[in-house]
C-alpha cells in the first residue's frame, strides 16, 4: 500500500488592516446655475484645484473623489479620500476654489 505525499500549503499572509475611506458632504456657498463655471469643462476645474492638488499635498494621493451636487437651489460637494489628512486637504482644497472663485 502506497502513500501519496500530502500537498504543502503557504502559509497564510498577513494583511494590513484595511483602511475605511472617508466620507463628507460639505455645502458650498455657490449658485446651482453656477455649477457648470465653478466645475469646468469635463470637470477640469475640480481636476486641477481640488483633486490634482490635493494629490501633490498628501503621502498617497489615491481614493480622491470630488461630485458636485445640488439639492433644489442648496449645492453641495460629496467627498471620498483615503484617509483623515487627504480628507483635511481634499477640503481645504475646495473651499481655497470656492474663494478664487
Amino acid at each position: 500500500m502506497s502513500s501519496s505525499p500530502t500537498p504543502k500549503t503557504a502559509p497564510a499572509k498577513e494583511t494590513a488592516p484595511a483602511k475605511e475611506i472617508q466620507k463628507a458632504v460639505v455645502k458650498l456657498d455657490i449658485k446651482k446655475d453656477e455649477i457648470g463655471k465653478f466645475v469646468g469643462g469635463g470637470g477640469s476645474k475640480i481636476k486641477d484645484f481640488v483633486i490634482n492638488k490635493t494629490r501633490a499635498q498628501v503621502e498617497d494621493g489615491k481614493g480622491l473623489f470630488c461630485q458636485i451636487i445640488s439639492k433644489g437651489e442648496a449645492v453641495f460637494a460629496r467627498l471620498k479620500a483615503a484617509d483623515d489628512e487627504s480628507m483635511e486637504k481634499i477640503k481645504e482644497n475646495l473651499m481655497t476654489h470656492q474663494t478664487a472663485f
